[in-house]
């Protein structure tokens, strides 16, 4: 499903005629394309209709997930090998770490060395009592995303990898409480679509689609959204962002410290 194309101006401003111009046609190219996913989404009010939108003078626009055929428009992509970082260098990072805002790229071999930062990443969900974690989350940029709703490292056959994901086909509504491991202690509710289609890669090079809903479709989701920079605070209202202000101040004050 996508969503017809409407053009919505914020703050009584008016885009110029050839930004306007250039954004619809970026719209238009995203709706042939059958885009997977938002894009712009974090500057994005919940319940704001799709379109383009100007805050200041950036314009952004709204679109809810698509058939998961197609490619999605976002962020240019940041990552290369570089900043894939050794198994032993891989670490939790924590709001507002630069990293948690940019986009991931694509997988391009599933090797050894990829199969063991997944390990990895599964013990650093553990030790911090987690259910999903995504690659920038441990500072690899690349589109990867662990879950395992029990938590329990004893459970390994709950273990989900998803490699090179992509979203589509949302169904019903949800609001629920979530909360994430780099932001410790902040929970917030969250509107997501209650079930959506997911196509991904296993650790074994073999392509599956899955149909989830409840937890499942609210984990993969937010792991998914991390993939392109996109954090769970910028998915509610301005009001409820205010809620927790002084504790992300908190967590900008230690990440100072923890820099110095």
């Amino acid at each position: 499903m996508v969503w017809s194309r409407k053009l919505a101006i914020m703050s009584g401003l008016t885009l110029p005629e050839t930004l306007r111009s250039r954004t619809e046609k970026s719209l238009e190219l995203a709706a042939e394309s059958r885009c997977g996913h938002f894009f712009g989404a974090k500057n994005c009010p919940i319940g704001s209709p799709p379109g383009i939108y100007c805050l200041g003078k950036v314009a952004f626009a709204r679109r809810p997930y698509g058939p998961l055929e197609g490619r999605r428009i976002g962020m240019t992509p940041a990552n290369t090998e570089s900043q894939i970082p050794a198994v032993e260098d891989l670490r939790l990072r924590y709001f507002p770490d630069p990293v948690l805002r940019q986009r991931a790229a694509p997988v391009g071999a599933i090797d050894a060395p990829l199969v063991a930062r997944v390990r990895r990443m599964f013990e650093i969900m553990y030790e911090h009592h987690g259910i999903g974690l995504a690659a920038p989350q441990v500072g690899a940029l690349e589109r990867v995303f662990v879950v395992n709703l029990t938590a329990d490292r004893e459970q390994p056959e709950e273990e989900r990898v998803y490699i090179n994901p992509q979203i589509g086909s949302p169904e019903g509504e949800s609001t629920q409480e979530e909360g994430c491991l780099s932001f410790p202690e902040i929970r917030l509710e969250v509107v997501r679509p209650e079930e959506v289609q997911i196509r991904a890669t296993d650790l074994e090079g073999k392509q599956f689609e899955e149909t989830a809903d409840g937890w499942l479709a609210r984990c993969v989701q937010h792991e998914f959204d991390h993939l392109d920079g996109i954090l769970f605070v910028g998915r509610v209202a301005m009001a409820r962002r205010l809620m927790v202000r002084k504790q992300l101040k908190e967590l900008e004050r230690k990440y100072r410290d923890a820099s110095k």
